[in-house]
């Protein structure tokens, strides 16, 4: 049976910095490397994330945007 394509957790943060504070809201910016694998193919996919949170609500929207891919 072929295994599907797996993800492992985002292991490495590249880079790390915060947009906006503003009270008990938080925006982030974060680009970290996601690895996964496909058969007997492994690579790293950079992504970009945004993260928005608010500490007095206890939520957080997550928007993720896929940079360049190196093969």
């Amino acid at each position: 049976m072929i295994d599907s394509v797996v993800f492992s957790p985002m292991k490495e943060n590249k880079s790390r910095k915060v947009l906006k504070k503003n009270g008990p809201r938080q925006t982030t910016e974060m680009e970290k490397d996601l690895y996964w694998n496909f058969l007997f193919i492994s690579r790293t996919i950079p992504i970009h994330l945004v993260i928005d949170e608010n500490h007095k609500n206890l939520t957080v929207k997550v928007f993720v945007y896929l940079l360049k891919i190196n093969w």
